[in-house]
């Protein structure tokens, strides 16, 4: 249900933007990446708002109470309207299990979505992806309003060196969304 929050956050983010540093190395899971130029970085306080958004979205339409106090924001960012974020959760799982929970988030995202633009047509698919020699659980949704695409997100999953660690992004077109799978095909996770 952790990477929910930020799959749910694409709907409202908002959040004041800042210029940050383009290359971005994340110690927790050793993950490398490098932004391109025309993405904004949003500030820690702005990532931490974005999670706050979406756990009220989520707890608001769908009553599934969200404990996210361990989660941390890795990076939030933006080009004009598509979105690139990134999180991590400490995951233990000898308390739960993370592909049960995963199941349920791809459940609960196709409802939620349902229910927050209900004339839309929702597509999904899942798969696995590879990025820097790792495998993700890859899910998409594809929102059509009237004919015409209104959304399209992609939410990667992995469970990784003891967090669950959740990357999503959206895209109004094509060469944005090869510019992001550029962009984490080329980041790199060193072991």
């Amino acid at each position: 249900m952790r990477s929910f929050l930020i799959l749910c956050s694409i709907f409202t983010y908002n959040s004041i933007i800042a210029q940050g540093s383009r290359q971005f190395s994340f110690q927790q899971i050793n993950w490398k990446i490098e932004l391109p130029n025309d993405f904004i970085v949003a500030d820690s306080n702005s990532g931490k708002a974005v999670l706050k958004e979406g756990v009220d979205l989520v707890e608001d339409k769908s009553n599934i109470k969200l404990e996210s106090s361990k989660t941390i924001v890795l990076i939030v960012a933006n080009k004009e309207q598509n979105y690139f974020s990134a999180i991590i959760t400490p995951f233990d799982p000898t308390t739960s299990n993370w592909q049960e929970e995963h199941l349920n988030l791809k459940i609960n995202s196709y409802q939620l979505m349902k229910e927050t633009v209900p004339n839309a047509t929702i597509d999904t698919s899942s798969s696995n992806v590879s990025i820097a020699g790792l495998s993700f659980e890859c899910f998409k949704i594809k929102l059509t309003v009237e004919g015409r695409i209104a959304l399209s997100v992609v939410a990667l999953w992995k469970l990784y060196k003891g967090y669950d660690l959740g990357i999503t992004y959206s895209y109004n077109d094509d060469a944005t969304r090869e510019q992001i799978e550029r962009m984490l095909s080329r980041s790199t996770f060193l072991q």
